[in-house]
């Protein structure tokens, strides 16, 4: 795996033509599968070039995770797109924005998800089955493209999405779950809605603290769309095979779904129940 951070303060001091010899040696190395490209610069044009090339001519990287931020973050999504649309190695993608200027929002997700979602065999990915999105602040627009994303790929086998935790975010789940009728090909979901204290999205088994009211309030809605949606969207999406909210996971087993919880809350829970349900075909 190679790692490349990309700062004004770390990265003033690289000459063109170094940049250049570094970047030659990672398109042309033969055990390069994995490359995480972080980008906090305020010069972006270089490095998009750089990174595209990369991309496009290293024929055995197989996974690319990219971490950006900036006022020019639409030109490295931009860039990120033209390297999806052109590569036919990749298999996972990893987005993270630790933030984003919500001027830039609406134009940067469009172009991000154009790979997976449009019709052209030109700007579409075909290969990439597992992708990832780290979005700290999600909004009623960040829902619509992800509802998008769900309705139009026809490639993607695995989808997980990172959100921090507040109760805004379930305002728009309900479009989330709507949109998986109209999807038949993915397996896996999963939406994380836990932000730590480094910045990093993780699920928290050791949340046995948590028993707040707000927490738990959020921890019963969970579950009343779960349950919603067993006997609505999952009746009719016949394809899905978990799906991962927050502590709660549901696993199919045959023609029912196996509910397991993991959260602080609803002590009287049981750990894992079964609920059958009749597909339709």
């Amino acid at each position: 795996m190679a790692y490349w951070e990309a700062e004004d303060s770390v990265s003033r001091s690289w000459s063109e033509n170094l940049l250049s010899e570094v970047f030659t040696l990672l398109r042309s190395s033969s055990s390069l599968s994995s490359f995480h490209f972080i980008h906090y610069r305020t010069d972006t044009s270089l490095y998009c070039k750089h990174l595209q090339a990369l991309v496009s001519e290293n024929p055995r990287l197989e996974t690319l995770t990219v971490s950006a931020d900036g006022p020019k973050f639409v030109v490295i999504a931009k860039a990120i797109a033209v390297c999806l649309s052109r590569n036919t190695v990749l298999k996972s993608f990893t987005l993270r924005i630790p933030t984003l200027f919500y001027d830039q929002k609406q134009q940067s997700l469009e172009i991000l998800l154009r790979p997976f979602t449009s019709s052209s065999p030109s700007e579409a990915n075909a290969s990439i089955k597992d992708l990832t999105l780290y979005l700290q602040y999600p909004d009623g627009y960040c829902v619509d493209a992800i509802s998008n994303l769900l309705c139009r790929n026809t490639t993607l086998k695995n989808l997980d999405l990172r959100f921090p935790t507040n109760l805004s975010s379930w305002t728009g789940f309900r479009a989330l779950a709507s949109a998986l009728q109209s999807n038949t090909t993915l397996r896996h979901l999963q939406c994380i809605y836990v932000l730590d204290e480094y910045g990093n999205y993780t699920l928290r088994d050791d949340a046995k603290n948590i028993t707040d009211k707000d927490s738990c309030q959020v921890e019963f809605q969970i579950q009343e769309i779960l349950r919603t949606m067993i006997d609505n969207e999952l009746r009719v999406n016949t394809s899905l095979e978990s799906f991962v909210v927050g502590h709660w996971t549901l696993l199919r087993v045959g023609i029912e779904w196996r509910t397991r919880y993991r959260g602080p809350c609803l002590r009287e829970q049981t750990g894992e129940y079964n609920v059958n349900v009749e597909m339709t075909p």
